[in-house]
């Protein structure tokens, strides 16, 4: 989740994602990759919190919001917010 390569943490993320309810502090995980310098790793972190339920789920999304948004990030938070809302 910290290697240098942008690529490499945005696979990270995304392995992350099918094992959200095996790891600890999974929405910590998340919240941090949310800030990630790149948009690709971000939008992975969006992605993954789909998966997630609540209202911090929601507040971490959100929070994307902060950086650059391009049209695949901005689709992919509406969707991801879409499955949150519910």
């Amino acid at each position: 989740l910290s290697a240098d390569d942008h690529r490499a943490r945005a696979a990270a993320v995304r392995v992350l994602s099918f094992w959200l309810r095996d790891v600890e502090q999974p929405l910590e995980l998340l919240r941090a990759r949310i800030d990630d310098p790149h948009p690709r790793v971000r939008l992975e972190a969006v992605r993954a919190l789909s998966f997630m339920s609540g209202d911090e789920a929601i507040e971490i999304a959100l929070g994307v919001l902060e950086h650059d948004m391009d049209d695949y990030l901005q689709y992919t938070l509406d969707e991801t917010m879409r499955v949150l809302e519910r």
